[in-house]
């Protein structure tokens, strides 16, 4: 029998990126030579590399977003002006230096840029004010406002004041004033007034009222006031 029932992994070709498994000869030298108790052994040993590896993943993300977020603390003070050659800029855009505008850069019209820092591959709306701030990857509908402080890959709806902290991969609706904080992932829906804390991952449903502390994955149905 052997252990040449291992040949059989590339099958797991088709997985998701969760399910990828890396397997060392150390892992398997207790599996077993093969039959029903051998399998079972390599079966368990995956499932347990499986979950180690998305603890390590997690660990990793909460890691990356604590060092985003100290670095684009740190970049506020920007002092040296410069505009990277292939940003795009609609008719009457402002930008009043110093600004660091990076690659790919989308400024829409009438929108006015002062002492931001704006990393490659952001798209800001027309009639935007962006004012002291960084951001990076982030979509911002029209009529955005924004003096805090928008993690990467943040998205914005349109008519929202933004003063507070937004975190990375964060979504906020349209028509929204943020002076707290929202979290990494956080949903945050339309016609809502943000002062308090919304945790990593929570949803909030619109037209409401966050004032307190909504707790990491929560979710907060339409029209509430917390």
């Amino acid at each position: 029998g052997g252990r040449g029932g291992r040949g059989g992994r590339g099958g797991r070709g088709h997985a998701g990126e969760e399910d990828v498994v890396v397997v060392n000869e150390n892992d398997l030298e207790n599996e077993g030579e093969g039959g029903e108790e051998g399998e079972a052994a390599r079966r368990k040993n995956r499932q347990r590399q499986i979950k180690r590896n998305k603890k390590k993943q997690n660990a990793k993300n909460e890691t990356d977003g604590a060092e985003d977020d100290e670095e684009d603390d740190e970049a506020t003070g920007v002092t040296e002006h410069f505009v990277h050659p292939s940003v795009e800029t609609g008719p009457h855009c402002t930008i009043i230096p110093p600004c660091h505008i990076g690659e790919k850069v989308v400024l829409g019209a009438h929108s006015v840029i002062e002492k931001a820092i704006i990393r490659k591959n952001t798209r800001v709306g027309p009639h935007c004010k962006i004012l002291g701030t960084v951001m990076a990857q982030a979509e911002l509908g029209a009529h955005v406002n924004v003096e805090g402080t928008v993690g990467h890959g943040v998205s914005i709806g349109p008519n929202t004041v933004v003063s507070g902290k937004v975190q990375r991969k964060a979504i906020v609706g349209p028509n929204c004033t943020i002076t707290g904080h929202v979290g990494v992932g956080a949903v945050v829906g339309s016609n809502c007034v943000v002062s308090g804390d919304v945790g990593n991952g929570a949803c909030v449903g619109h037209n409401s009222s966050i004032e307190g502390k909504v707790q990491k994955e929560e979710v907060i149905k339409a029209n509430s006031t917390v």
